[in-house]
């Protein structure tokens, strides 16, 4: 089993949508009065309008796992050049990953560690 999609509602639709076609490579379809986001690996984000931003608990992100350190420092370096307010990088020998909110304000972890067979 895999996990399919999640929905993100949010009063920025457009540019919620262009974040993550931008940053992520997220293509994307109409759906209804939204958004139907997908990646090269089959996986589906519904983004759909709201009125107001949602209240999420703090504990509330949504990771991209990526397989190198070095692809994980070159987001950063693009986000932070592109004037987002992103956390510092915590790095170690098993992982390596920093937060930052989209444009509605989800965090979104950016991380890398070893594959969980290798755990």
């Amino acid at each position: 089993m895999t996990l399919g999609h999640i929905q993100l509602n949010t009063p920025k639709l457009e540019e919620q949508a262009s974040f993550y076609e931008k940053y992520f490579d997220f293509k994307r379809k109409k759906h209804g009065k939204g958004w139907f986001l997908w990646n090269r690996a089959g996986f589906l984000m519904a983004v759909n309008p709201l009125e107001e931003s949602p209240v999420m608990p703090p504990w509330f992100h949504i990771g991209f796992r990526y397989e190198t350190k070095d692809e994980v420092r070159g987001l950063y370096e693009k986000l932070k050049l592109n004037g987002f307010e992103v956390g510092e990088i915590d790095d170690s020998d098993y992982y390596m990953q920093f937060r930052f909110p989209d444009p509605t304000g989800y965090v979104i972890e950016i991380f890398w560690e070893p594959p969980p067979q290798l755990w």
